[in-house]
């Protein structure tokens, strides 16, 4: 059986890019995600996605960043 796929059109890039579901990242998904769409965060190439999946693994929005921030305590 093959994997799941996420497509999604990266607004940077101008790009339709695919994520290719790992088991890990589905069981990860389902311990996780307290509602849906969940947003996943993809880093790509000097940016970030984040996708919102639903529970069919399906993409339902996009917004890109360039800006991530880590709080250095």
């Amino acid at each position: 059986m093959p994997g799941k796929i996420i497509r999604f059109y990266c607004e940077y890039c101008k790009e339709t890019l695919a994520i290719h579901v790992t088991e890990s990242l589905e069981k990860e998904f389902k311990e996780k995600a307290n509602k849906w769409p969940y947003p996943l965060v993809y880093p790509h190439s000097d940016h970030y996605a984040i996708i919102y999946i639903d529970g069919n693994w399906q993409e339902r929005g996009v917004v890109c960043s360039k800006i991530s921030y880590k709080n250095e305590k």
